[in-house]
């Protein structure tokens, strides 16, 4: 895991862990985050591969997934030990 993450890939581990459920839709995410959803499907792969992160995923259906087929995230412990770490 780097100690070392942007301020956009914070906001998405904050944004999971403000909306309060295990795993949050993505569109909730991207509302409070407020990037593209390309962007954030990207971002939340990357987030997975570092283990702060998992990600629900299936076939892409607009209105319901990001075009990566996420459609929700939820954080791991790892990635609440980061939120912490931040602060």
């Amino acid at each position: 895991m780097s100690d070392n993450i942007d301020e956009v890939d914070l906001k998405i581990l904050e944004a999971i862990a403000e909306l309060k459920v295990s795993y949050p839709n993505a569109d909730k995410i991207k509302a409070v985050v407020r990037i593209d959803p390309e962007e954030l499907g990207a971002r939340l792969g990357g987030l997975e591969s570092e283990g702060l992160v998992k990600a629900l995923k299936g076939a892409h259906m607009p209105g319901v997934s990001l075009p990566n087929g996420t459609y929700a995230a939820g954080l791991t412990d790892m990635g609440r030990l980061r939120l912490i770490k931040s602060k």
